[in-house]
């Protein structure tokens, strides 16, 4: 086996080297690692979403994308309490989906913009307040 980052030869037989190898290898992933995410960082405040949730950053080279997570997160005891507090037959039925509650996104976006009336508004800000927001981190691209 040979080091890549230094070409020395690491014997096959020598645990102690092996063993220090990879300790050595796990605390330079882990700068790295933290290291990229700090440029990811940098690049990300330069990033124009515009209500999309995808945006590009180019410099004079490459052009990065920037893909932001959609995968909502829902709080399980808001959508029990809409689930229960609402008749059942209505629109309830379309939107809020029990297995852990889930809402049927496409229906969300819908009701998000639109009025009303007071029962409506009252199940739409509910359903609202119950979405705690994505989950996961941007998803960088070098074009």
């Amino acid at each position: 086996m040979i080091d890549p980052m230094t070409g020395e030869i690491i014997p096959a037989n020598d645990i102690d080297l092996m063993l220090s190898y990879i300790q050595q290898g796990e605390k330079t992933i882990a700068m790295m690692r933290a290291s990229m995410q700090q440029v990811k960082d940098a690049i990300y405040q330069h990033a124009k979403f515009n209500g999309s949730k995808t945006a590009r950053v180019q410099g004079a080279k490459y052009t990065c994308k920037i893909e932001m997570p959609t995968k909502a997160v829902w709080d399980q005891k808001k959508l029990s309490h809409i689930y229960t507090a609402y008749p059942h037959g209505t629109i309830v039925d379309s939107v809020v989906k029990i297995a852990s509650y889930k809402v049927d996104m496409r229906e969300y976006k819908k009701i998000i913009n639109t009025v009303g009336s007071n029962e409506f508004n009252m199940f739409k800000d509910e359903l609202i307040g119950a979405n705690l927001g994505t989950t996961g981190t941007p998803r960088f691209t070098i074009e």
